[in-house]
């Protein structure tokens, strides 16, 4: 009786301890989990040798290094690498990668149990060009021939047409604001003269992440102005690329569309509007290479 009596009270006593456990557990689920803060250097060369990440959390009110955090680097849905990060000094709570990729976006997840997981991104930039994606102000000179689209040339000769441009352009990242300055050479087939037309030609440029030679799309509205009859509203589209000579200068070749809009009672061919293309080369020179 007495030895039932205490597996009885030896029943008790572990239910009570398995509840406290029970409770005590589901409290610390209920808890929410701390975060990491993440340190790395963003945007970042697309070949580094020493890509470091530095992982660091709360502890008793305390941001401290946390070691044998898993970091794992993913790029264009692909695996990069992984590590834990280190539990012995110098490099306490760091983790260290090397690679060689293209530009873009790569991502960064560190893991650990009892933390939450922590995602972030990094820009990966490309060869000695880097220093374009910041801020810039730019001025280049360009050259070449301009063709007049066939349905246009009943007033201008085919041959004998060239252009002069200046742009004013201003960079930040992928992006520019270019201002044209373009004087476009013609011959007149009725009175075998030279006639020529200024456009002035604001636009958006799109640059190609890529390495030294860098393509770029652009578009925008124009104003152009005859040498003779009235001034006349237009747009222009183009591509060409960049490429780096160094000490600042880059050598740019491109193509663009100009279409001139017609305007009743014109002097200048009947009011109709006409359409050239330009081809043209030149030299871009940075202002101010700092960002």
């Amino acid at each position: 009786m007495k030895s039932f009596l205490r597996l009885q009270k030896l029943f008790v006593l572990c239910c009570i301890m398995l509840l406290v456990v029970i409770v005590s557990s589901q409290a610390a689920l209920a808890q929410p989990l701390p975060g990491f803060t993440v340190a790395y250097a963003s945007p970042a060369p697309c070949k580094a040798d020493n890509f470091t990440v530095v992982v660091r959390g709360v502890s008793n009110g305390n941001l401290i290094l946390i070691e044998d955090a898993t970091v794992t680097l993913v790029k264009d849905w692909l695996l990069v690498d992984s590590k834990q990060t280190a539990s012995e000094y110098p490099d306490h709570g760091t983790a260290k990668f090397s690679f060689n990729l293209s530009a873009g976006t790569m991502y960064i997840i560190v893991t650990k149990h009892g933390y939450k997981t922590y995602v972030g991104t990094c820009t990966l930039t490309c060869g000695p060009l880097d220093w374009i994606y910041r801020k810039s102000l730019w001025v280049s000179w360009h050259a070449g021939g301009t063709i007049v689209w066939e349905k246009y040339q009943d007033y201008f000769e085919l041959h004998g047409c060239f252009n002069a441009i200046i742009n004013l352009e201003y960079r930040w990242r992928l992006w520019s604001v270019v201002l044209d300055i373009g004087y476009n050479e013609f011959k007149l087939k009725e009175f075998d003269r030279h006639y020529h037309w200024w456009n002035i030609t604001p636009s958006i440029r799109y640059h190609i992440p890529m390495k030294r030679f860098k393509p770029f799309i652009n578009v925008g509205p124009g104003l152009y102005i005859p040498r003779e009859g009235n001034n006349r509203f237009g747009f222009k589209a183009g591509l060409g690329f960049d490429y780096d000579i160094g000490n600042g200068l880059l050598f740019e070749m491109g193509t663009d569309y100009h279409q001139v809009f017609s305007k009743k009672g014109d002097a200048n061919f009947g009011g109709k509007k006409f359409a050239f293309q330009h081809f043209h080369v030149g030299v871009i020179y940075c202002l101010n290479r700092k960002g």
